[in-house]
């Protein structure tokens, strides 16, 4: 998902956006935002407080910079709706997690000061002109704007349309407020996302990251010390199809060394489906996870450190994959390539030993069957016409029905009636 944080909405002058003038912008009266009563109005004051203190924590600033612009005003009359969503999401169960939560809330807030910018009413009186109005700012921007607005990814586009659309089916589901949702568009007029095809790396590139790591060189040519660590990581993530913030997470004793299996729980640290799997690496990957915890063994162990690999983050994972491919002079593959590179070359092996679609989605912890087309897209095409290849499906299946009923029917030499 593209940062949420670039916002395509202006930035706030003393509180007031520039370009628009503060009383055409409320578009007259409106009714009150949420329903009326004792417990209604403490549940919405709770709400407000609630994110009113979550502001004021720089963890919280920090985590809501990836999904949403908190610079950006919204329409007083929203705030309650917008509070008390939040506050509702978090108590979901299965609960969210906090970075799902970011992403959606962000998406809203940019909805919301959309339409406060843009004179419109609250969102309990929007339609889908209003709607479709913003998807049509958003695909081809708004050069008359001040300043100008730009154009954003199709893919933008559709994930922030979503995102939307969950606070509107909230207000129409769970609180009564809408009759229609404005966000339940016609088919033809919803956003449609692109299809992006992922970098899958080859077995040579595989093997030329593998060799650079375990025997390094300097820039002057001379031998240099094998890295272990990055060894260990780009292995597993290639062997496993592990996500990058699993990775971070995996602790020391959920790896067997001795069955090379590691089992990922399904907890909320990492996991993105929750579903716990089990996972298997080769010997030449634990060969460098191995040499990796010896060097390091004594320190974590003193210091009682559980993690697998201590001291590193998702983003520091994602430093060093880059890092390593960029010595090799590749710099369109990343540490979700592995992903994308395990299972296009699952897919890839026809031979015995090739894992079925139900035993991939399993192992890589996929929800759904999609989600295999969406990683193995550019493998796709070839596979499918290597498989019509081996079913002989054609007119040279036709040929060779014949030529089998020609020789049934011609007399050996030799018979005789």
């Amino acid at each position: 998902m593209e940062n949420l944080a670039k916002s395509h909405l202006v930035p706030l002058t003393n509180g007031v956006s520039r370009g628009v003038n503060p009383k055409a912008r409320r578009g007259g009266e409106v009714s009150a935002p949420i329903p009326t009563g004792d417990l209604a109005e403490a549940r919405i004051a709770q709400a407000r407080a609630e994110r009113a203190n979550r502001l004021l924590d720089p963890d919280y600033g920090a985590r809501m910079a990836t999904g949403q612009n908190l610079l950006c005003e919204i329409n007083p009359e929203d705030e309650g709706w917008y509070a008390l969503f939040e506050s509702d999401l978090g108590k979901r169960q299965p609960k969210p997690r906090q970075r799902t939560i970011d992403h959606y809330m962000g998406a809203i807030h940019q909805f919301l000061a959309f339409t406060w910018e843009y004179g419109m009413p609250m969102c309990t009186k929007l339609t889908r002109h209003e709607v479709e109005h913003w998807i049509d700012i958003l695909d081809h921007g708004d050069p008359e704007h001040d300043p100008p607005i730009q154009a954003v990814k199709p893919n933008t586009v559709l994930n922030r349309y979503k995102g939307a659309r969950i606070f509107f089916n909230w207000l129409v589901d769970d609180k009564n407020a809408l009759g229609t949702n404005p966000f339940d568009l016609p088919k033809l007029k919803r956003p449609k996302g692109e299809q992006v095809t992922k970098a899958v790396a080859s077995l040579e590139q595989l093997q030329a990251l593998r060799h650079s790591l375990e025997h390094p060189k300097t820039a002057n040519g001379k031998k240099a010390p094998a890295n272990w660590r990055d060894g260990a990581i780009t292995g597993i993530l290639y062997d496993t199809g592990m996500r990058v913030s699993e990775l971070a997470n995996m602790l020391d004793e959920n790896v067997n060394r001795q069955t090379r299996r590691i089992w990922i729980p399904g907890t909320d640290e990492g996991t993105k489906s929750r579903k716990p799997r089990e996972v298997r690496v080769t010997p030449e990957t634990m060969f460098f996870y191995r040499q990796y915890r010896e060097q390091c063994e004594r320190y974590m162990e003193a210091e009682d450190r559980p993690f697998a690999f201590e001291g590193i983050s998702a983003r520091t994972i994602r430093v060093a994959v880059k890092q390593a491919w960029k010595t090799l002079g590749i710099t369109n593959l990343g540490p979700h390539s592995f992903r994308h590179s395990f299972a296009t070359h699952a897919l890839e092996n026809r031979g015995e030993n090739r894992m079925s679609e139900t035993e991939l989605r399993i192992y890589m912890g996929w929800e759904s069957y999609g989600q295999i087309i969406t990683y193995t897209r550019n493998l796709a095409p070839s596979m499918a016409a290597r498989a019509a290849e081996e079913a002989n499906v054609g007119y040279g299946q036709i040929q060779d029905r014949q030529r089998r009923r020609r020789r049934r029917r011609t007399p050996k030499a030799g018979d005789t009636d």
